[in-house]
């Protein structure tokens, strides 16, 4: 087992790397980099299912908020939202797919640079990604 350091991490993201292109398995790729950099950068294991957490906790606020029963069935995710709003779900998925590559890309650098200003500069340019996303879900379409 390789050391539980940024480089150790970045040894073991590698090389599963190599062995997910071969098997061309996305979900493998992203668990292997989650398990590997949890270990060694919290940014990076932030900013995987950062879509997810943004997406999930401004939803239960906002429900909170309107003093709506939060733990009844609902639509007002924003993926949800984006469909209603006049988005086929190939676009949305499209769309969510394209921004957790974003962000896996980002997780691979804050751990490839190991340093805090690399994981304070890949956590604001996640999060303005996402808020990019959340921001066009909640738009209704006009083309």
């Amino acid at each position: 087992m390789p050391e539980l350091t940024p480089t150790g991490a970045v040894d073991v993201v590698e090389r599963q790397v190599r062995r997910v292109r071969r098997r061309k398995n996305l979900y493998e790729l992203q668990r292997t980099l989650y398990l590997a950099i949890t270990a060694a950068a919290v940014a990076a294991a932030l900013l995987l299912p950062l879509y997810y957490l943004a997406d999930a906790t401004i939803t239960l606020l906002r429900r909170v908020a309107n003093r709506e029963r939060f733990w009844d069935a609902h639509r007002s995710h924003f993926y949800q939202r984006a469909t209603d709003n006049g988005f086929s779900v190939r676009e949305v998925v499209t769309c969510v797919f394209t921004l957790n590559l974003y962000l896996a890309g980002l997780a691979y650098a804050s751990v490839a640079i190991a340093s805090t200003a690399a994981d304070a500069a890949t956590l604001v340019l996640g999060a303005l990604g996402v808020t990019a996303v959340l921001v066009r879900f909640s738009k209704v379409r006009t083309d």
